[in-house]
């Protein structure tokens, strides 16, 4: 669904990016999209390694249909080291991770994320 985005990427260094999505009517789709209903980014290197960035605007389940959820997932065939903020332009909402390490099988590897 990376037709619903306009994406920027900033590379900081060779292992380090700052990668801006931006999607239109974001408080309208929070209210509006059924919970499981993903948008994804397009896929992006880091590096050598190839991952995405998967929000769930009504929340990725159930129990976290009340809130957004945000994952990063490795696209590559390889496990790689990730650590990730996740921040709402115009709100006070930012989350940030400690490093985790993400497995990768080329297609549906590793998520990781916040589901709140």
């Amino acid at each position: 669904m990376s037709s619903l985005t306009d994406e920027w990427q900033l590379k900081i260094n060779e292992n380090s990016i700052k990668y801006i999505i931006d999607i239109s009517n974001f408080d309208k789709k929070i209210k509006t999209f059924r919970t499981g209903r993903e948008i994804y980014s397009k896929d992006f290197k880091i590096g050598r390694s190839t991952v995405r960035v998967k929000i769930f605007p009504g929340g990725n389940c159930a129990e976290n249909k009340s809130y957004v959820s945000a994952f990063l997932q490795n696209r590559s065939t390889w496990r790689i080291k990730a650590r990730a903020t996740f921040s709402i332009h115009n709100s006070n909402v930012e989350r940030s991770s400690e490093e985790t390490y993400l497995q990768g099988d080329g297609d549906d590897g590793d998520n990781w994320g916040f589901v709140q």
